[in-house]
């Protein structure tokens, strides 16, 4: 058997990860602040659950916070680790609330002074850390890096021109 092979696509785990906005849409969420930035990708969900000093020693890498409403103290605290401190190696890229509670007026004042996605979702933490594990990242129209990255990945490595080539010639590969 004669296949001529044209390339390969390599696995990105920037294009398998999901987005804030990804999660918006398949757990039916609500955004309740920093709208522009919901292309932000989900790296690492962490369950904001513990006690806070607790949380505070997790804080590390580029974290998506899943926390319930009424753990104010956990989101504040993250906040001020990523903005005021700035923790050396971590990055806060977005704010899941879920459960039935959203966060206070008051609370969600500094969260609507950065650049955070704050999604709203009503299922339970672990739901929402188990949906977005299972998630299947999409390509879409308005995920312009992500398809950027996807068009960068295909030219670095499929001969678009042999196939080309090959489809003009007639030739069954």
């Amino acid at each position: 058997v004669n296949i001529k092979m044209f390339g390969v696509i390599p696995y990105s785990s920037d294009l398998a990860r999901p987005t804030m906005r990804d999660v918006m849409r398949d757990i039916h969420g609500e955004c309740l602040a920093g709208e522009g930035y919901l292309g932000n990708r989900i790296r690492k969900v962490l369950l904001g659950t513990g006690s806070t000093r607790g949380m505070l020693q997790s804080f590390d890498g580029n974290v998506t916070l899943v926390v319930t409403g009424d753990r104010e103290e956990i989101i504040h605290s993250a906040l001020i680790t990523a903005f005021v401190t700035r923790k050396k190696g971590f990055t806060l890229a977005g704010v899941i609330v879920a459960g039935k509670i959203k966060p206070s007026e008051d609370a969600m004042v500094p969260l609507k002074k950065t650049n955070l996605p704050v999604v709203w979702v009503e299922p339970d933490c672990y739901s929402v850390a188990s949906a977005i594990h299972a998630m299947n990242a999409k390509l879409t129209p308005g995920d312009v890096a992500k398809l950027k990255l996807a068009e960068e990945t295909v030219s670095q490595n499929i001969d678009i021109g042999g196939i080309i080539d090959a489809l003009a010639k007639g030739d069954k590969a």
